[in-house]
């Protein structure tokens, strides 16, 4: 997501809530590479603002009766910030999304420092460690997968070994010996029958020829 530096307007944030819209947990954790932690040591107010306009456009969806006050707004966004720096922006605005609809719980009516933690905390141990399971498993396949073939190359090779250690001959040699020996074999065999073929129809020819004439006689 692309940091926001200005303050909210219902333009901006109408643009926010059509983007968290599109959002999923393997999107949100891939869109941008650099954590919250990143952005804080480059510019802390820039992310605190960025994440202010998230919890606004959060609020202004729940439309709850106790609404966090803008220094309330702003304290919050510092505690994302401090603590859950290892976050990206796009899972905060992710996490945000699902708590403002219900999918962590009811909020019973309010929006604060407290129910913000909770939604933090949920989308950490379950969507996002999920998320980060199937990543782990996935890469585990492709290892052992790449294992598998790395280990199939080294008993081929060892089999070599094997068969040179045991015969004095070079296996891959002795093959395309075989194999050429073949191909000489069956050229030999096909030149054999075009001959036979070609003298066959030739013989064939001069019956049918001989034939004719006795009848014409």
């Amino acid at each position: 997501m692309k940091i926001i530096s200005e303050s909210p307007n219902s333009t901006k944030l109408a643009a926010i809530s059509n983007y968290q819209k599109s959002l999923t947990v393997r999107a949100a954790m891939t869109a941008d590479e650099n954590q919250i932690s990143f952005y804080r040591r480059e510019n802390r107010p820039l992310i605190v603002g960025a994440i202010a306009v998230l919890l606004t456009e959060a609020n202004n969806t729940m439309n709850v009766q106790r609404a966090p006050s803008p220094i309330q707004i702003s304290m919050m966004a510092e505690e994302i910030v401090e603590n859950w720096w290892m976050l990206r922006l796009d899972e905060v605005a992710y996490a945000l999304r699902q708590g403002a609809a219900g999918m962590y719980g009811t909020a019973y009516g309010k929006f604060d420092k407290q129910t913000l933690i909770e939604w933090l905390k949920t989308y950490d141990t379950e969507e996002r460690l999920a998320q980060v399971e199937w990543v782990n498993a996935q890469q585990k396949k492709q290892f052992e997968a790449e294992e598998k073939e790395t280990s199939s190359v080294t008993d081929g090779y060892r089999r070599l070994q094997e068969t040179y250690q045991k015969t004095g001959k070079d296996a891959l040699s002795q093959q395309d010996k075989e194999r050429t020996k073949d191909r000489e074999k069956a050229r030999w065999q096909e030149d054999k029958f075009l001959k036979w073929q070609a003298g066959y129809y030739a013989q064939k020819q001069l019956n049918e020829e001989q034939q004719n004439q006795q009848e014409t006689i």
